[in-house]
């Protein structure tokens, strides 16, 4: 690496912000916010985010109903309580779905 790139990248270092790169055990680099939980889809929702998300969905469209989500979301009822309590991973596929459901159902 010559000097000038070196420079380049050096600045990049010492400028805060909370986001942090570092190198895995694959060598491969690894892109983390040091001050929030980890994305779920590329809309860069969290866990507590998507939970929130999936409750008023839940009760704007299907009556409060676990029940009623679960089937259309094809998951098990204890899931989607898992999911709500915060003891579940919500996984972005389902939070893609629950998106769509609440558009369609609008």
């Amino acid at each position: 690496m010559n000097d000038e790139n070196r420079s380049d990248r050096s600045h990049l270092k010492n400028q805060g912000g909370g986001v942090s790169v570092g190198r895995n055990d694959d060598s491969v680099t690894a892109i983390s916010d040091e001050n929030s939980e980890a994305q779920i889809e590329d809309r860069g929702t969290n866990q507590s985010e998507a939970a929130r998300v999936l409750k008023k969905i839940r009760d704007e469209v299907f009556d409060s109903s676990d029940e009623k989500l679960a089937l259309a979301l094809g998951r098990s009822r204890e899931e989607i309580a898992e999911w709500l309590t915060g003891e579940g991973t919500i996984d972005g596929d389902a939070l893609l779905k629950v998106r769509a459901l609440a558009r369609e159902r609008s």
